[in-house]
């Protein structure tokens, strides 16, 4: 059957469809630019610390994300192209208004790309997905994120998303090439890992044996590529230089109990309490089901991990990564609830099971 020769109201729900989906984007991206062009948190930032935004010069850019031996610099491909496209914008325009800065002009057209990246496999009409019960959660998270701006978060996420959608479609090689993707921009490619170990422990679709070499291959692949990233881009483990594995440092350290962290923490709680309630119900269906689960469950402590390795976690970009499978989870379950109550018949396996 060609296009043409689909019903009318078929033709009529997909055209509705489509331009619902393009609202829902244009108004993520006017949201993107506001914060970065009417809100600009970063200079904001950049006041109360005594310092300069680095979307406000180009030196300062260069000096935070370009120079080796900083935390920033082995997360180098985010740094680099927008680095490049600014100065291409620079050509053409180079105002002195700080708000049109090219940097900030560079960062106002990849982040929505980025944005649109990430969300592109619910989008697409995959059948086991709610677009909107994604699209919403997803682009408050974005939203958020942008509260601290740093070229490498917006990339690694879109990709992490992709490869996190491959491995619910329990696609391994095409999801191991993101992995290597996502390690280019930041080191969030370790929850690729993760998620591979908890696709592991919920499915039984695949032998064990073959389950656990697809983990092996996935942690040496992320060491591997670690290693090598910091030999080309040097650059110290965490922005301390190492590892915290003081308890109390971790527990009560500075900067976890302030009003900034415990409004960062609340706000990324409401994405696996969320999930949980809409998955929970579900538990027993299918293995999808229960590796959304097992992500919400390990919340606390990826926040520990994170706590270890200094991270800054009054930043809600930081925790990212970890609400990201939270909010397919609500889009599954969102999904299966719409098709149980269209139909009574056994819920369909989405593809790539």
């Amino acid at each position: 059957m060609t296009i043409d020769e689909w019903p009318a109201d078929v033709m009529s729900d997909r055209t509705v469809e489509c331009f619902d989906k393009v609202a829902y984007l244009v108004c993520v991206a006017i949201c993107i630019e506001l914060v970065l062009f009417k809100f600009l948190p970063d200079i904001g930032t950049a006041v109360i610390q005594g310092s300069s935004s680095t979307l406000t010069d180009f030196g300062v850019f260069e000096q935070t994300y370009l120079l080796p031996d900083s935390v920033h610099h082995a997360r180098f491909l985010g740094n680099e192209l927008l680095y490049h496209l600014a100065r291409l914008i620079a050509t053409v325009t180079n105002s002195s208004d700080v708000r049109l800065y090219p940097l900030r002009i560079a960062a106002g057209i990849l982040t929505p790309v980025y944005a649109f990246t990430g969300a592109l496999p619910v989008l697409s009409g995959t059948a086991g997905y709610n677009w909107r019960a994604f699209l919403i959660p997803y682009a408050l998270a974005v939203i958020m994120g942008l509260y601290v701006f740093y070229p490498g978060d917006m990339p690694a996420l879109a990709f992490l998303s992709i490869g996190l959608f491959l491995v619910l479609q329990q696609r391994m090689a095409p999801a191991l090439g993101l992995m290597l993707v996502v390690g280019l921009f930041r080191e969030s490619s370790f929850h690729m890992v993760w998620f591979v170990a908890a696709w592991a422990m919920c499915t039984d679709r695949q032998p064990l044996i073959r389950r656990l070499c697809w983990v092996a291959t996935f942690a040496a692949a992320f060491a591997a590529e670690y290693r090598g990233v910091r030999i080309w881009f040097p650059g110290p483990i965490s922005a301390s230089g190492g590892v915290v594995l003081d308890p109390k440092q971790i527990l009560l350290g500075s900067g976890l109990i302030s009003l900034t962290t415990l409004c960062s923490l609340a706000l990324a709680a409401l994405f696996p309490i969320l999930c949980w309630t809409s998955i929970r119900p579900l538990q027993r269906t299918t293995w999808q089901a229960r590796f959304f689960l097992l992500n919400c469950a390990a919340f606390p402590f990826w926040i520990v991990f994170y706590r270890m390795f200094s991270g800054n976690i009054s930043e809600f970009r930081m925790l990212l990564p970890v609400v990201l499978p939270c909010l397919y989870g609500i889009s599954y379950g969102s999904w299966v609830r719409q098709v149980r109550s269209c139909d009574a018949a056994p819920v369909p396996v989405p593809s790539g099971q």
